[in-house]
């Protein structure tokens, strides 16, 4: 059967791309079968912000160039092997600060990508609405790439979203 498309995803990342450029950061996009293990990993660790629009589970994202709908394509493991410098990393997918609960904290995909070094991470608790996640995103960078600090800017657009009855 496979993953569904996430129509949404796409615009996301459009937008959060042309908020960032607009600010001065330089931007890659990978999407569709672009957007391999490989070719993430090596865009990852030499940004200073990552914005990953895909599926996610507790163990990983899933990454439309790598479509085996059984396991995540950038795993929880993967991501404690690299070296990350960003800044920010955002990873906009369903159930991505899930994880197993140890005594230390939840283990996770959220997790490892702190522990790469990304200094901070935003993620999700739940399953996610594809065109809700857009907007709050285009809120998000708006502040973000005003000068708001990355949970000010959250916080925000969590507001934003809520008058404006999305939530």
């Amino acid at each position: 059967a496979g993953i569904s498309q996430l129509p949404g995803a796409l615009a996301e990342a459009s937008e959060v791309q042309s908020k960032l450029e607009s600010a001065g950061f330089a931007c890659a996009q990978l999407q569709g079968a672009a957007a391999t293990k490989e070719a993430v990993v090596r865009a990852v660790t030499s940004a200073s912000v990552v914005h990953l629009a895909t599926h996610g589970c507790p163990d990983g994202l899933f990454l439309a160039g790598d479509s085996d709908p059984e396991k995540p394509s950038l795993s929880t493991v993967d991501v404690y092997g690299l070296e990350l410098s960003a800044d920010l990393a955002i990873l906009s997918a369903c159930d991505t600060f899930k994880g197993e609960l140890r005594t230390d904290g939840v283990v996770g995909i959220s997790r490892a990508f702190l522990a790469a070094g990304a200094s901070s991470v935003g993620v999700t608790l739940w399953k996610v609405d594809d065109r809700a996640t857009k907007e709050l995103m285009v809120h998000f960078y708006a502040r973000f790439v005003a000068g708001e600090g990355a949970a000010a800017a959250m916080r925000g657009a969590m507001r934003a979203m809520i008058r404006a009855g999305c939530w």
